[in-house]
């Protein structure tokens, strides 16, 4: 039996003894973790860059995605969204991410991470909610918001926050024209459960039959952006293409300042050999960024295109249909009578360097410092022979992260994310389990993270 005193309190000599048994206990596990910590082989490790490493384990535990993932920081984390979730980066070293709580099903919602909230919507534009940062990902932290002003209290895409408000895309189709329409909405109501939303832009820019949506929405010389993708097809059937894409451009966002700041599809065009039609290439936009090299005066915008014809990059200057520029890498774009497809899915700043991700058939990552291009990663299968495609760019903690995709069914693995600059890691974190909670033991800092 423990001694106690006449106070009923256990004597400080016994206490004593329990910590140094309970230090001790604690010091053999560590131990223990520590020198069993053995090799791990990573497979694929010839063809991995140095300084790259891969960050998860492959496709989060599923197949490989349709869409590719999507990655992104809110609330000072590293996330992945695809069509089977919502994924967090809980231990860079450990390589563990964990699925967080959304009130949608997964695959069947959009994620933006606007302001001080996380915002998800259905893909139906029917229910809209959002989570503060600094709250964990349980229900009744997801707060579900009232849309008013779209017919039937729909909520648009949300793409970006100019002034102070949010812009969003709505998609729906209008039986008179028998065809699907888009108009661009916005709404002040940034921290409110109700949202009211006034339309900005309407009837596909009044171009129905060459617009079918808006991709991308950017912020540039304290102007707003929209890129139009105009096929109505598949993606090589230039049969169903439009006119090309366009660039609109306004000062405030307001309804009647929006001007069209670009050529159709910037002007380039191939001529199909055999049947003899022309026809632009450019009909989707998939990615921009802003981007001032150290050796520029100026910042500019930079628009990605896709096209089963050649992907181009073009840069803009902010001074209307005659401040582009073509700057796509000298690997790719169109080259006359044949077919090279490309898609420009990602760029992303780093180190005073444009990054590019490529997706499907090329998957280069691509770099350019305002002058020329470089290949950093190189396709057509970065990273190892199951990736054909890049899909998504982030930057967190001072590090550059990439998502792949496999493209072909055939391929099991799963959809990869590769982090620079760090160290190939040749040892794993050590599993613990204790009282039914999953641990993991850090050997770089012999600490322990507790995962579930």
């Amino acid at each position: 039996m423990t001694k106690q005193n006449k106070s009923g309190v256990v004597s400080g000599h016994l206490v004593h003894k329990c910590r140094k048994r309970v230090w001790l206990i604690l010091f053999l596990l560590t131990s223990i973790m520590f020198f069993s910590w053995q090799p791990q082989h990573i497979q694929g490790l010839s063809s991995i860059p140095p300084s790259w490493t891969r960050v998860n384990e492959y496709g989060f535990g599923y197949p490989p995605t349709s869409n590719g993932t999507r990655l992104f920081v809110f609330d000072g984390r590293l996330y992945a969204h695809n069509e089977y979730g919502l994924f967090q980066m809980v231990s860079l070293v450990c390589r563990e991410w964990k699925t967080v709580f959304t009130p949608a099903p997964a695959g069947d919602y959009w994620v933006e991470p606007l302001g001080n909230y996380l915002f998800l919507g259905k893909k139906n534009f029917n229910k809209l909610w959002r989570i503060k940062e600094g709250e964990d990902f349980t229900s009744t932290n997801w707060i579900q918001i009232t849309s008013k002003g779209l017919p039937g209290g729909a909520c648009p895409r949300f793409k970006i926050i100019f002034n102070k408000q949010i812009y969003g895309v709505y998609n729906f189709y209008d039986s008179a024209s028998d065809d699907w329409l888009f108009e661009i909405w916005r709404s002040a109501d940034i921290d409110k459960t109700t949202m009211n939303w006034n339309k900005v832009v309407g009837n596909n820019f009044g171009d129905p039959k060459n617009n079918q949506g808006v991709n991308i929405m950017a912020i540039y010389n304290s102007h707003v952006y929209a890129g139009t993708d105009t096929r109505t097809g598949w993606f090589g059937n230039y049969l169903q293409f439009g006119d090309g894409v366009e660039i609109w451009e306004s000062p405030s966002g307001d309804p009647g300042t929006w001007t069209q700041v670009n050529i159709d599809g910037f002007g380039t065009e191939i001529k199909q050999i055999g049947t003899g039609i022309t026809f632009r290439t450019n009909q989707d936009i998939y990615s921009w960024a802003v981007y001032k090299a150290p050796n520029q005066t100026q910042e500019y915008l930079y628009i990605g295109t896709s096209s089963h014809y050649g992907a181009e990059i073009w840069r803009y200057d902010g001074t209307g249909k005659n401040g582009w520029k073509n700057v796509t890498p000298p690997w790719a774009g169109v080259y006359p009578y044949v077919a090279t497809p490309g898609r420009n899915l990602s760029m992303i700043v780093f180190q005073n360097n444009l990054y590019l991700a490529e997706g499907f058939p090329t998957a280069n990552l691509g770099k350019y410092d305002g002058k020329n291009w470089s290949i950093v990663v190189s396709g057509p299968n970065p990273f190892g022979p199951n990736n054909q495609a890049l899909t998504s760019l982030a930057i967190f903690e001072d590090r550059f992260y990439v998502a792949t995709r496999s493209h072909y069914s055939a391929v099991t693995k799963g959809d990869q994310v590769y982090g620079y600059p760090l160290l190939v890691w040749k040892y794993a974190c050590t599993e613990l389990y204790l009282l039914n909670r999953r641990l993991l033991f850090n050997p770089f800092n012999h600490k322990f993270i507790l995962v579930t």
